[in-house]
């Protein structure tokens, strides 16, 4: 069938012999990608759509809306959390990936991201205790809001002596975080990412701070988190 179109929807040339149901067809076809798709649940999902295109986006009664990268369904606009359970610990100085804070984000989206750290370091040696780095394909700027204040038992919140408000670094900088005599202190980073043409995975790193007594040992305690949020698709 000789197709022409107007706005990327194909209608049969004129010299066509009529054929309603390939013409409805192609026309389907080519506007379906702007279509939104309703189902009450992932199982219903995957029972009636066996065979998503990559881009697609359809809504979940039970989970809102979602967008197909080609090898999954990733939720827009939706905030996912990835919780450290265990303590880890360290005496290495080479930056290594945090057993739990790893993640892989769709391609061709933007998402918000924000790490709680929860660390400490036996180091005597003040402002010495750890070495981090958000570890990413592309190389993006990232807001670092880390205080390090400390927290303990019975304790109110204390501001520490090393703080680095809002300062801005990239993803792939080493960044040094203080603390000493295995005090647990916090810190907060908070950075913006877009993916390119492919998934991504995106992953904490840290390690014993170079700075610091030779063999101390760096800690990240369970509630460490990160809170990945996309906030745009691809269209």
């Amino acid at each position: 069938m000789g197709q022409t179109s107007i706005n990327d929807i194909p209608y049969p040339d004129g010299t066509d012999a009529p054929d309603i149901t390939a013409e409805f067809a192609a026309a389907a076809a080519a506007i379906d990608r702007w279509t939104v798709k309703r189902y009450a649940n992932a199982a219903e999902r995957d029972g009636i759509n066996t065979s998503p295109q990559e881009g697609e986006i359809a809504y979940l009664v039970d989970g809102g809306g979602i967008q197909y990268t080609g090898t999954e369904w990733v939720s827009i606009g939706q905030r996912r959390t990835l919780l450290k359970t265990a303590i880890e610990t360290t005496t290495s100085t080479t930056l290594q990936d945090d057993n739990h804070l790893s993640v892989t984000l769709g391609k061709n989206g933007q998402y918000d991201i924000d790490i709680f750290l929860l660390y400490s370091s036996t180091t005597d040696v003040i402002g010495y205790g750890l070495e981090m780095r958000v570890d990413a394909p592309q190389t993006v700027e990232m807001a670092c809001d880390f205080v390090t204040v400390q927290a303990g038992a019975g304790m109110p919140i204390l501001q520490d002596n090393h703080v680095n408000s809002f300062n801005t670094y990239s993803t792939n900088f080493t960044i040094g975080l203080g603390g000493n005599d295995d005090i647990k202190l916090i810190a907060r980073f908070r950075l913006r990412y877009a993916t390119g043409n492919a998934n991504e995975v995106l992953k904490l790193q840290w390690c014993a701070h170079s700075g610091g007594d030779s063999g101390h040992t760096a800690k990240v305690h369970p509630g460490t988190h990160m809170v990945v949020k996309r906030i745009s698709i691809a269209v």
